[in-house]
Parts: structure tokens; sequence; C-alpha cells
């Protein structure tokens, strides 16, 4: 097999690039406070939020376990079935709590920055 590995051979280095080989669980808590405005026909949307996550049986040093987050947007509806929607929200360490399963050992150091999304939504009722 030129240049082709067995497929039990790949299986296998791909298992090592796994955290660990056994199942981890992840445990998320979360407050946040909305607040909306009418304002210039529209709505404008206030959240601010912290999370909390604690990973069982992970055999790992978790060194974020924390993260704040504010998103701030603003809808609009155009026509009776038709709604656009902006916002953004910013959040203090990456996704940590929002996408649990991104937290590994190699992917730690992305969680020590601040992350932040916009969005763009059209909502057409029929």
């Amino acid at each position: 097999m030129a240049g082709r590995l067995p497929l039990k051979l790949v299986i296998d280095e791909l298992k090592q690039e796994l955290p660990q080989q056994t199942p981890w669980y992840d445990a998320v808590f979360g407050v946040n406070f909305d607040v909306l405005y009418k304002i210039f026909d529209g709505q404008l949307m206030t959240s601010i939020g912290w999370l909390y996550s604690e990973k069982i049986d992970f055999k790992f040093e978790q060194s974020y376990k924390q993260n704040a987050y504010l998103k701030i947007g603003f809808a609009k509806r155009l026509m009776n079935n038709l709604t656009i929607d902006v916002s953004g929200t910013a959040y203090q360490h990456y996704l940590q709590g929002i996408q649990p399963i991104l937290y590994t050992p190699k992917t730690a150091k992305f969680f020590a920055h601040p992350y932040g999304e916009l969005n763009l939504s059209i909502h057409y009722r029929f």
C-alpha cells in the first residue's frame, strides 16, 4: 500500500489526538439578565450573562471554568411577516461554557482570549 495507511492504523493515530480515552461530562450553570427597549420603531436587546463549567471525570487541569458575556442587538419588523435582526456578542473566555467539547489540553490556550461574534438574521413568517 504505497502512500496509504490501513484503516486500523489511521483510527489508532486519530485516537492519539483525543484528550483522553475515557468519557467525561460537562456540567454548565448559567445566569443571564435580558433587557428589551422599544426604540426607532424597533427593539434594542441587551443581555449580560455568566457561565460556570465544570468537567467531571476529566483527567487534565481545567484552567478556565467561567465565562462572562455581553450581547447587544437590534430587531426591526420591516413588514407584517418580515423581521431583521442584527446583534453582536462578546465573550470573556472564548466559548467556555458555550461549546464545552471544545476545551481540551491542546485548545486550552485559546480560552485565555476574548471572543466575539456578529449575527445578521432575517425572519420571514409564512
